[in-house]
């Protein structure tokens, strides 16, 4: 989840600050083959309309965590561990689907088209996960070409639906007669963000926790694009 900015430049290098923020999304491998060619022309197709942008990330992250997580004292940097996830080796189908699910009621709700999990998304998902889960930090990824939320529980068993009703919650407090970025509302706005069509989803759990990932292309949370993305709930 972050804030970015457009800006008309020479280049079309991404650029920005790291960021980190805790919350994990994990995603669906469903085919391997099709990954370097769905993205060329999908990048292609983007680079043209697009290919004098510039994206950058802006510090602005929060922490999602469910209430009262019995877990090391509800601390979302636990010590390192040299165990290595679950889910290093199998993919969580059940979970992909059920987070997926979840996005298309929500984006349902206000409007705005379905989400379809795309292989290269839940790949790099699950990657992240993985890492993060073997750190036991919650922290962004470097990729700047993807939105990205994440999510850490502790204690009890998550289901795919569980990190998208959390990040979903900040709808609380969005305020859509001044539509902006804000770090306590940047989750559910990229969950409905309108332009956004593809979904990666990644699990990862170590002991009694769960780092989720969630991967978004084209990503969200363009500054000055909030009003055309970002719908109240019908």
């Amino acid at each position: 989840m972050f804030n970015r900015q457009r800006k008309t430049v020479t280049t079309s290098t991404v650029q920005g600050p790291s960021s980190s923020s805790s919350a994990v999304t994990r995603t669906i491998i469903t085919s391997s083959s099709s990954h370097s060619q769905f993205f060329k022309d999908h990048f292609k197709t983007t680079q043209n309309a697009k290919e004098s942008s510039l994206s950058e990330r802006l510090d602005q992250l929060t922490i999602k965590q469910p209430r009262n997580a019995p877990c090391e004292k509800n601390t979302v940097t636990p010590k390192k561990t040299s165990t290595l996830p679950s889910t290093a080796v199998e993919t969580d189908y059940e979970f992909q689907s059920d987070c997926l699910n979840a996005h298309n009621e929500y984006r349902r709700r206000h409007g705005v088209g379905p989400l379809k999990l795309n292989p290269t998304l839940n790949d790099f998902a699950q990657n992240w996960a993985n890492t993060i889960a073997s750190k036991r930090q919650m922290q962004h990824s470097s990729e700047r070409k993807y939105g990205e939320n994440i999510y850490w529980s502790c204690g009890k068993s998550v289901d795919g639906k569980a990190p998208v009703d959390s990040w979903y919650d900040e709808i609380k407090l969005y305020n859509y007669k001044n539509a902006s970025f804000s770090s306590g509302t940047g989750h559910f706005t990229q969950v409905v963000w309108k332009n956004t069509t593809d979904l990666g989803v990644g699990v990862a759990r170590i002991g009694n926790e769960a780092y989720v990932v969630a991967s978004y292309y084209p990503p969200g949370n363009y500054s000055g694009e909030f009003s055309k993305n970002v719908f109240p709930p019908k």
